[in-house]
């Protein structure tokens, strides 16, 4: 597995960005979120406290799903993390009694009894981890997909999600802007020591007690 370059992600940004502007969900207030390359991490990528985003270049779960035979797009790390980012940007449009009914508490809650995945109810397995990361997923699909969600029309549960983001949208037109060039804000550059790979490959193979832990920004809720 190759670490993540910052023109690596520069470009899944500015796809990213693209998406959102598309169907509606860019902010302008988006083009001031941070969007840092750090060196290790747990999770694909953060979104701090501050709303603020950070992408490991490598990245322990990308390590395991690519062993495993598969791992999520860079692009769709960071259409994920645009959308914490973006309810962390305007909360008072997603802390409402519309966010709960949709996805079964508040942006910031747990969900009262464990939660299984039914394909009908959630758009990927991940989205069950929390009601914040089942609206990040499923704007992550929806933005990709570039609001053309009619292939999703028989589950309901999903469907629900998509007719939700998609008020969103509409009430994001005061606030919409355009994605500034991607090279005004370039991914800072970092430098990955010779042999890291290897290391890493081996760690994920044989887990030791903390690893998962190492890197993980003390202010950062782990997304992806």
């Amino acid at each position: 597995m190759a670490p993540i370059s910052p023109a690596d992600l520069a470009r899944a940004l500015a796809v990213a960005r693209g998406d959102f502007y598309t169907c509606g969900l860019y902010a302008t207030s988006l083009n001031e979120v941070p969007v840092r390359l750090t060196h290790w991490g747990d999770a694909y990528g953060y979104c701090t406290d501050t709303g603020e985003i950070e992408i490991p270049a490598w990245s322990w779960s990308r390590l395991r799903e690519e062993r495993d035979g598969g791992a999520c797009s860079l692009e769709d790390v960071v259409r994920h993390e645009l959308a914490h980012a973006l309810a962390h940007r305007h909360m008072p449009l997603v802390d409402t009694p519309a966010f709960a009914e949709t996805f079964g508490a508040a942006y910031w809650d747990e969900w009262a009894d464990e939660v299984d995945f039914d394909p009908r109810e959630y758009v990927t397995a991940y989205a069950t981890s929390a009601p914040c990361e089942d609206f990040a997923e499923t704007v992550m699909v929806f933005a990709r997909l570039r609001g053309r969600v009619s292939r999703y029309a028989s589950r309901r549960g999903v469907m629900r999600g998509f007719r939700y983001v998609a008020a969103l949208a509409r009430a994001l037109r005061p606030h919409r802007g355009v994605p500034a060039r991607s090279g005004s804000r370039r991914p800072r550059a970092i430098r990955v020591p010779a042999g890291a790979a290897d290391d890493a490959v081996r760690l994920i193979q044989a887990p030791q007690p903390g690893v998962a832990d190492l890197a993980l920004p003390a202010s950062a809720a782990k997304v992806r």
